[in-house]
């Protein structure tokens, strides 16, 4: 007679119940959170790529915000210079007038437009000085000390940047892996200098203003127009690569944010039938295993 035995045939049917419950439970988690799974470990060999995908957007978003942040200082330091044309192209309208005339009201023009253009040149950004290179926390242009500069150009031949406390760095970001932009205008620029030594000019005129004085600051201040002109257009154009950065950096943020759902999301409700699907074979198998422990050796003998 054989004998027979259950022990071996419970233990295996036991250990499926096991691995199906596993199974189950994954499966209501997913349907439940939509996605693969909590853990790296839960993606098997996908998770190598999901890391590096993940990575990558985090990196490209912190490179967007940058040149956004970046872009806003240009912009505002774009504004700033487009207010000081403002100023020097209605100073240089009064100079005009006063040429041949010995308006007097002309050297309180020039002092009030040269209080306008410290204004405009010692302009801020979210507390930091634009114009000032590097050092964003001391005010770039200070005309304490200011020199006499109605000779000019003959006494000094070039207008003056005594008033600049910034200095020559130039500020940078970067973009991506292979890229930095560097952007800004410092306060020591051309144009502010011309600027404010063609509002001096006129400031510092006696009266009646010496005609030929006027004259040069006239010309002068034609020149800072040009100059500042020039600031304004290299501003503008760093503001558009800036927001080319940050177009393309948003492109690739949102292929790569579908590469990582096409990873990590599952079909709800393709799952959904899974779990129904599991939930029957395992009240199948609770069944089984109910039999099987039933049986007794005197059934077989």
């Amino acid at each position: 007679m054989d004998r027979v035995s259950t022990l071996g045939l419970n233990t295996t049917m036991m250990n499926n119940v096991m691995q199906l419950e596993v199974t189950l439970a994954n499966a209501r988690v997913q349907e439940s959170s939509g996605i693969v799974s909590s853990t790296y470990d839960g993606y098997g060999a996908s998770a190598g790529r999901l890391i590096g995908l993940q990575s990558d957007v985090a990196q490209a978003q912190t490179w967007s915000n940058s040149a956004q942040l970046a872009n806003q200082r240009v912009q505002s330091a774009y504004s700033a210079v487009g207010n000081m044309v403002s100023l020097i192209t209605t100073l240089r309208t009064n100079i005009g007038a006063a040429l041949g005339s010995g308006n007097p009201n002309i050297t309180g023009q020039g002092s009030g437009t040269v209080q306008d253009l410290v204004g405009q040149m010692n302009a801020q950004f979210n507390g930091d000085y634009l114009f000032g290179g590097n050092n964003t926390t001391t005010a770039p242009v200070d005309m304490t000390g200011y020199p006499t500069v109605t000779g000019y150009p003959t006494s000094p031949t070039t207008p003056p940047t005594t008033y600049y406390k910034g200095d020559s760095g130039t500020q940078s970001i970067r973009v991506s892996g292979q890229q930095t932009i560097s952007y800004g205008v410092l306060a020591n620029n051309n144009g502010f200098a011309e600027a404010l030594c063609a509002a001096q000019m006129v400031a510092q005129q006696s009266n009646p203003p010496n005609q030929s004085q006027l004259q040069a600051a006239y010309d002068l201040a034609g020149q800072a127009l040009t100059d500042l002109g020039d600031a304004q257009s290299n501003l503008g154009s760093t503001s558009q690569r800036l927001q080319e950065v940050q177009q393309n950096q948003s492109s690739y943020i949102s292929l790569s944010t579908t590469m990582i759902s096409n990873i990590s999301n599952v079909d709800v409700a393709q799952v959904a039938v899974q779990v129904s699907q599991y939930q029957t074979q395992l009240q199948a198998s609770f069944s089984a295993v109910a039999g099987s422990m039933k049986l007794n050796l005197a059934s077989f003998l």
